[in-house]
């Protein structure tokens, strides 16, 4: 199982930092998420489309209300976060995983499977291998390979809350 943790957390690691090579967008307010999802993602990618964020973003969008008092993002128990953004699905990672460094309000919107992909070799394998130490330790291996193939497919945006009107 805890093989199974490490594999996860590296290949969504490689995954995520190809997705910070996307093209840098800055958001400002809901109006700047929505525009992204709406204008800028060309409509090939616009359907397939989904919002992986940083845990700071996501606790930033899933308070804010729009003007009736109703909370931005939508619940929907078939997705793993259980929210959705304007229909899309959310994703969350940590901050340091999808972002840079704690607090950031950063993330990846557009179609992830169309950007990057994961070629899997092979499951993780564990196998005995000769320590001058210990005599032997049982290591763990992952072969895998993830690589940018469209870079037309999203954004990686830096979002700001939108500073109310006074």
């Amino acid at each position: 199982e805890e093989l199974k943790n490490q594999e996860l957390n590296t290949k969504n690691h490689a995954i995520a930092t190809i997705l910070k090579t996307a093209t840098a967008k800055a958001v400002t307010g809901i109006d700047g998420l929505k525009g992204v999802f709406n204008k800028d993602l060309k409509r090939v990618y616009a359907d397939r489309a989904k919002a992986i964020i940083t845990a700071s973003l996501y606790n930033s969008l899933d308070t804010a209300k729009d003007a009736n008092g109703r909370y931005l993002l939508q619940d929907d128990i078939t997705v793993a976060s259980g929210k959705r953004l304007f229909g899309r699905e959310v994703i969350v990672l940590d901050d340091t995983v999808i972002g840079t460094a704690a607090n950031d309000l950063k993330g990846f919107i557009g179609d992830p499977k169309a950007f990057a992909t994961l070629f899997d070799r092979k499951q993780v394998s564990v196998k005995w291998v000769d320590n001058n130490v210990y005599g032997e330790l049982l290591a763990g291996f992952v072969r895998f390979d993830a690589v940018k193939v469209d870079a037309d497919a999203g954004f990686y945006i830096t979002y700001t809350p939108a500073v109310p009107a006074v």
